[in-house]
């Protein structure tokens, strides 16, 4: 054999010892794997959460709007007085019955193919709604967690508030 063969051999029996660097990289990248190994572990110990809808916040945020307007609609009528929520009722009926007279008057003198095409354009709108109620849109998980855990917090200091309006602090001495 040439004595490059023979070197050859004698490396591959026995390596070099690897430089500072090669062990201070090969060291961090045992580490990255390890960390990462025990975060799938727990991920995959964790319990299996339910998947929201797509639009579940923004119905959580209309029914709150809509329960504000409520209250506030609630305290407007009890300081009202008699006679203009009595005239303020009639006029929210009288709309009511001047809007269906004035769409059996348009149906009514409508044409036939008009009619048609309001029938098709109804059955359509009745197919997409029901399409989109069975369509089961899920809001990713990402976006979930982190909505969730924000909207958490956030309810957490709303209530901490709630209750020191009812019961505030005690004043400092001297003021």
């Amino acid at each position: 054999k040439s004595k490059r063969d023979l070197m050859l051999q004698e490396l591959n029996e026995n390596p070099p010892e690897p430089s500072a660097a090669t062990k201070h990289f090969a060291e961090q990248e045992s580490k990255k794997a390890e960390g990462m190994e025990a975060a799938r572990s727990q991920i995959r110990q964790t319990s299996e959460v339910e998947s929201l809808p797509i639009d579940y916040f923004t119905k959580q945020g209309e029914a709150e709007m809509e329960a504000k307007a409520k209250e506030a609609r609630e305290l407007s009528e009890s300081h009202m007085p008699i006679g203009i929520a009595y005239f303020t009722k009639k006029a929210a009926e009288d709309k009511i019955v001047s809007e269906a007279s004035l769409r059996q008057l348009s149906e009514q003198e409508s044409s036939v193919a008009t009619r048609h095409f309001a029938k098709i354009a109804a059955e359509k709108e009745a197919k997409a709604t029901e399409a989109q109620a069975e369509e089961d849109d899920v809001m990713p998980a990402a976006i979930q967690h982190f909505t969730v855990a924000d909207r958490a917090k956030k309810e957490k200091k709303r209530q901490s508030i709630a209750a020191m309006k009812e019961n505030p602090p005690a004043m400092a001495a001297g003021q």
